[in-house]
């Protein structure tokens, strides 16, 4: 039995020598491999640092809050018995907000009208009264701006539309994201 140490590293007791495998090939396979985790992992790193800079601040019309824009969604609703008083009212809320935002300086780029999501439930309107039910519909208009102190005004002057009879689903004057870039 002979043990001792070649070129190639140690060999076993048994007199059957394994070779320990050097050479540049293994080196670069497992040099790439470390490159490209690390450079994976830097990735993953800078995503998730410079991913969506959004704050949600609550109380904006209260708080001096500086930011480089701000988006604010005014989403209102109408419930009736009749499918067309719905999409009437519906269209009438959103008419009226888009000309109070005009009306306040908003520019029409700023003002982003979705559309109204009124579904009509399957039947007839009266076996649908007979069961309770009422037709619902949805309506958004955001605000996308680079006026920030703008829209904070504006948010706690909204009263002229809710005495229109306009249905907010939240109160809009207190809630809008400020974004930094």
């Amino acid at each position: 039995m002979t043990t001792g140490s070649g070129s190639f590293g140690r060999f076993r007791g048994d007199g059957r020598g394994a070779r320990v495998c050097t050479g540049w090939a293994p080196a670069l396979i497992v040099g790439s491999v470390l490159v490209f985790s690390g450079w994976a992992m830097g990735q993953g790193v800078e995503g998730f640092r410079t991913g969506d800079a959004a704050v949600t601040v609550d109380g904006l019309t209260d708080l001096g809050v500086t930011g480089d824009f701000a988006v604010w969604t005014l989403a209102f609703r109408r419930s009736s018995d009749k499918f067309d008083e719905v999409k009437r009212d519906l269209n009438l809320d959103r008419d009226r907000i888009v000309v109070f935002l005009r009306e306040k300086g908003f520019r029409p780029y700023e003002i982003e009208v979705h559309p109204l999501q009124a579904p009509e439930p399957p039947g007839h309107e009266a076996a649908l009264r007979e069961t309770g039910m009422r037709f619902d519909g949805q309506g958004r208009v955001l605000v996308k701006t680079e006026r920030v102190d703008a829209l904070a005004r504006v948010a706690g002057q909204i009263d002229p539309l809710i005495g229109a009879g306009i249905q907010f689903e939240a109160e809009p004057g207190l809630a809008a994201a400020v974004l930094t870039r």
